[in-house]
């Protein structure tokens, strides 16, 4: 021990001193790295350019929506039941779901300003604009431009209302899209919790275990479904699985589905004052 008043001592302890702020200081650093790194990994940005904004002037239904200056938007890898009776509609039950699924995305996006993102095919051949749809929100985990955005094509599959739609060449976050439904459909979450507490039972036929196909009547073709390439399970009611390979509706696009009422063709031209933004 240094002696009381020595300089030996005052010096020994201005040097301990030092070091032990300089080690604390080196450890926050590594700390705050390595937060910032995490916090950065919760956020995704936004694959191509963000375009708008622009107004949501009417939801049409839970993918659908009508935007001020651009037109009918169709949101892309996603699917909602019907909200309205048509030649698609499997029933009342649809309908309902479909209102359910409709009036979600009206209270997020309704009167709001959105942009959009658009993907390989622009169209789709009834010149709907395809699209991901972006909300700026504090809450969203997308960021652009110093801003931060909800994926409205994402929240609608998290949120359950939504099946994911895979229609190439438009597969930028399918990945993305597949695991938000396994959570849903773990969670029981929209149109998953009315199957999963049996509510609705019999809607999912146990056969195709990867996704949520009716059993039969009517008996549906691949070209009645926008899943491709899904787990088949006997008896297979639809013979989806032709060449019994466990797998149905091998390979091939998926076509896009039949006009919905209320998705006018020819509408969506993307206005130059909205580009680049």
């Amino acid at each position: 021990m240094f002696p009381s008043g020595s300089s030996i001592g005052a010096k020994g302890i201005g040097l301990g001193a030092i070091l032990f702020l300089t080690l604390l200081a080196s450890a926050l650093s590594v700390f705050a790295s390595r937060s910032s790194s995490v916090f950065a990994s919760q956020s995704n940005s936004p694959q191509g350019r963000l375009q708008g904004p622009s107004s949501v002037l009417k939801v049409v239904d839970g993918d659908t929506l009508e935007l001020l200056g651009v037109g009918t938007v169709r949101l892309i890898g996603i699917d909602a039941p019907e909200s309205s009776y048509n030649r698609r509609t499997s029933g009342p039950e649809e309908v309902r779901l479909g209102q359910a699924a409709k009036a979600f995305l009206s209270r997020l996006v309704l009167g709001k300003q959105v942009w959009l993102e658009l993907d390989t095919q622009e169209r789709d051949r009834y010149r709907r604009l395809l699209a991901y749809v972006y909300l700026e929100s504090p809450k969203g985990d997308w960021s652009s431009g110093g801003r931060r955005f909800l994926q409205v094509n994402l929240e609608m599959v998290r949120a359950g209302w939504a099946e994911v739609y895979t229609v190439p060449p438009n597969v930028r976050y399918a990945t993305l899209f597949l695991e938000a439904q396994r959570q849903a459909r773990s969670k029981g979450l929209g149109v998953w919790g009315r199957a999963a507490t049996g509510t609705e039972k019999g809607r999912c036929d146990p056969a195709y275990p990867e996704v949520c196909i009716p059993p039969p009547p009517p008996d549906l073709d691949c070209k009645d479904i926008p899943h491709r390439n899904f787990r088949v399970l006997p008896p297979d009611p639809h013979r989806f699985d032709r060449d019994r390979d466990g797998v149905g509706c091998e390979g091939g696009a998926v076509q896009p589905a039949p006009a919905r009422p209320g998705a006018a063709e020819g509408e969506g031209v993307f206005q130059e004052s909205h580009r680049g933004v």
